[in-house]
């Protein structure tokens, strides 16, 4: 069966999201988790949790679960290429067989470290009560042919005996065909109230898979109720499903419907929803439209929130643009409905921080960036930089540019809220935080000295780094690097804040001439903070033994309260080391 090309950007897009929202460092951890999710019907937390082994002596293993109803133990490796026509190398494949004995050895597992050792355990009181193995190997890229018959025959051999699931991008769209027949509204017929008959029949051109469609002004009161009765299956194939109220979208939805002058203006203000179905029926002497199959594939904010606002409604008519699609049957229909679900989803959308670019304080904050002593150019709309024009590059170098993203996130985490600073991205460029964050009377070097501090802590994790890091914290070894890296941005925010409170001790309150002196001196000589850095690690390794080596270090970070616990640790230890000390600044 040939993969569609809108369901591998489908595939990759949600990878991506994987990899940013759990902090991830490379796609393949993001993968492993999205597969594991995909297939077993997980939350994306369960498949985090599911996926967090070691890395390096774990024997190739990336997940594992148990069925217990099913009776089966799964345990899988996960291979990601840079293109679904890669061929995979074969001999990671093979070895992996071998985890079947090294989960039965509990010695084994103990030279692994407590994870391992709690997996074998798990693994082997599995066995012990009659569960049987299987072995899935999640792959994005080909394997060959004689690779998969060698992997199977060697796993024939074993004692276990152990299923083999090979999982590539032809296995994945398959199961996706079949969640999607399964969860849909097939068979079920709902009628959608228009107002006043406002329709027309789209009279377009002829598409493989489409049937028909027309557009129609909904009763948004109506739709709301239909849709209600009907959920989840009716966004079954809304690729984003409801993106929660805290969402910045549905928030400005909710706001729209709370005002009753700005409902007014509702349907201007909305884009509307997209429905495809199997068909469709006008019945003018009702206004009604009746569905078969609907699947809301845009616009699931907008009904969700119409759900939660209902009662604002009242008698009042607010009408809703829709469009409608009906779809032929069998496979050509179900590729145009993930075509048309994919489409709608990702037409360059417009972001609440596109939509600040040009707001006044944008602007100054490029001037001020550009007109320092060593100018840095802020880019204030995505893609800026490339629009520069040779000439206008030559004022600065790749190395000094800084988008106002990166400048609000650094900022948000040394001003005192790390974990937000991740979590909370969206919220930054809507009020009031967008004015707490963003002001003209801010001098823009404490901006770039936030900014500094990150890029530092966040190579200090590079490979080449190792020397310097192990000389800060001797205690910074392998296993702690390894659990840091799946929290990579969070660390670094946190550490941002914690050597923001450094400073403080040492220096007073920042001023502009100070922040220009310290970045003055990174730039020069990085080392003379060295007793900075030191303080700051080694208040990061007093939490991290407080949570335990079994914690989740990416839950911990993102508890809102993990910044006050660094910065007590912080200050317990400038007062036992008190002869370490920073550089002048005078």
């Amino acid at each position: 069966m040939a993969v569609p090309d809108n369901f591998i950007v489908r595939l990759r897009h949600e990878v991506a999201e994987y990899k940013d929202t759990f902090s991830l460092a490379q796609d393949g951890d993001a993968f492993a988790r999205w597969a594991l999710a995909f297939v077993h019907d997980l939350s994306g937390d369960d498949a985090y949790n599911q996926c967090d082994t070691l890395g390096k002596g774990d024997s190739g293993l990336d997940g594992y679960l148990l069925d217990p109803e099913a009776e089966i133990f799964y345990l899988s490796q996960s291979k990601f290429s840079a293109d679904q026509s890669t061929l995979i190398d074969p001999e990671p494949l093979r070895v992996f067989v071998g985890i079947l004995d090294m989960l039965q050895n509990p010695k084994a597992c103990e030279t692994r470290g407590q994870k391992i050792m709690q997996i074998g355990q798990a693994f082997r009181e599995a066995l012990a009560s009659g569960c049987r193995p299987v072995l899935q190997y999640f792959i994005y890229g080909r394997i060959s042919d004689e690779s998969e018959r060698e992997i199977r025959a060697r796993a024939g051999n074993h004692p276990l005996r152990p299923e083999i699931e090979f999982w590539t991008p032809e296995k994945f769209y398959r199961e996706y065909l079949n969640k999607e027949e399964s969860k849909d509204l097939e068979g079920t017929t709902i009628k959608l109230r228009m107002v006043e008959n406002q329709y027309f029949v789209v009279d377009g051109p002829s598409v493989e898979g489409i049937s028909s469609a027309l557009v129609a002004n909904l009763d948004g009161a109506n739709l709301a109720e239909q849709a209600e009765g009907h959920m989840p299956r009716i966004v079954a194939a809304n690729i984003r499903y409801h993106l929660g109220h805290q969402n910045r979208v549905n928030q400005q939805i909710r706001r729209t419907l709370d005002d009753e002058s700005q409902r007014k203006g509702f349907w201007y203000y909305n884009n509307g929803i997209t429905i495809v179905c199997d068909s469709f029926s006008v019945d003018r002497e009702t206004c009604e439209i009746a569905l078969t199959n609907p699947q809301i594939v845009n616009g699931c904010q907008t009904v969700t929130a119409l759900i939660n606002k209902r009662d604002k409604l009242g008698g009042a008519i607010l009408p809703i643009a829709a469009r409608i699609i009906s779809r032929t049957p069998g496979e050509l229909g179900t590729t145009q409905l993930l075509k048309i679900a994919e489409h709608t989803n990702s037409q360059s959308p417009v972001k609440q921080e596109d939509l600040k670019s040009n707001d006044p304080i944008q602007v100054r904050l490029q001037v001020y960036f550009a007109n320092l002593p060593t100018p840095w150019f802020y880019e204030r709309k995505r893609r800026e930089w490339h629009s520069l024009s040779p000439a206008q590059r030559s004022r600065f170098t790749l190395a000094r540019r800084i988008t106002k993203e990166d400048v609000g996130q650094r900022w948000r985490a040394f001003d005192g809220h790390p974990a937000e600073a991740v979590s909370d991205k969206e919220e930054m460029f809507s009020p009031p935080l967008y004015g707490e964050i963003y002001r003209e009377d801010r001098d823009v070097r404490l901006y770039l000295l936030a900014y500094v501090w990150y890029e530092d802590f966040w190579h200090l994790l590079d490979k080449p780094n190792e020397g310097i890091r192990v000389k800060l914290l001797p205690s910074f070894n392998e296993r702690l690097l390894n659990r840091v890296l799946r929290c990579k941005k969070l660390w670094v925010m946190h550490c941002v804040f914690a050597m923001k409170v450094m400073l403080r001790q040492y220096y007073a309150e920042m001023d502009g001439e100070r922040a220009d002196r310290i970045i003055e001196i990174m730039r020069k000589d990085p080392r003379q903070f060295d007793g900075g850095r030191k303080i700051v690690l080694r208040a990061f390794k007093q939490w991290a033994d407080a949570i335990g080596d079994d914690a989740d270090m990416r839950v911990a970070l993102k508890d809102v309260d993990a910044a006050r616990k660094w910065e007590d640790n912080l200050l317990d230890h400038l007062e036992m080391y008190e002869n370490i000390s920073l550089p002048k600044l005078s």
